[in-house]
């Protein structure tokens, strides 16, 4: 069954290789629309949850490897929803959601620029300092993206943090 399972999942992706000898993979999800590339193949799974205008799904993709973790994951709203819905207070939600509580000291939030599109950059501590997270929201059309590194050994692994949420595009 878990064959089956993974078969299934590794043929939703386009993996479009880095050359040269790097180990990361440029992967394209078949049914997405985003490239990005990571350290290994990333696992799909998705959460359906009861909102006020329906059922909403949130998509994840992630992948852990070494020290660090790497997360694409994003939820589509209604039209009438985006239209309506002020942006900074749409970050700021979403903002709250990623940064758990107490345990966590947010270091830096900025706007950024992500292909042309507005989002937010949050770079924070959690688990009592002892995790450096760096990430990205992004609003592209209906959909709300957010972008997620992690890593246990801040200094030498951000750098691959900025490289999986620099080498994120739109397609």
């Amino acid at each position: 069954m878990l064959r089956h399972v993974a078969a299934l999942v590794v043929s939703s992706v386009v993996l479009l290789g880095a050359g040269s000898g790097d180990p990361w993979l440029r992967m394209r999800p078949m049914s997405d629309s985003f490239v990005v590339s990571v350290p290994n193949v990333m696992q799909r799974h998705e959460d359906v949850t009861t909102v006020p205008w329906g059922r909403q799904s949130t998509v994840i993709y992630q992948v852990e490897k070494g020290f660090g973790s790497y997360a694409v994951v994003y939820a589509e709203y209604p039209r009438e929803f985006i239209e309506a819905v002020d942006l900074q207070k749409l970050f700021d939600a979403q903002q709250a959601n990623i940064v758990p509580g107490t345990r966590s000291d947010v270091l830096s939030v900025q706007p950024i620029q992500k292909h042309a599109r507005t989002a937010r950059e949050v770079v924070f501590h959690s688990d009592d300092g002892k995790r450096l997270n760096i990430a990205q929201i992004v609003l592209s059309g209906r959909r709300l993206y957010t972008l997620l590194g992690t890593t246990v050994r801040p200094g030498l692994e951000d750098k691959e943090i900025r490289r999986f949420l620099d080498s994120f595009e739109f397609r």
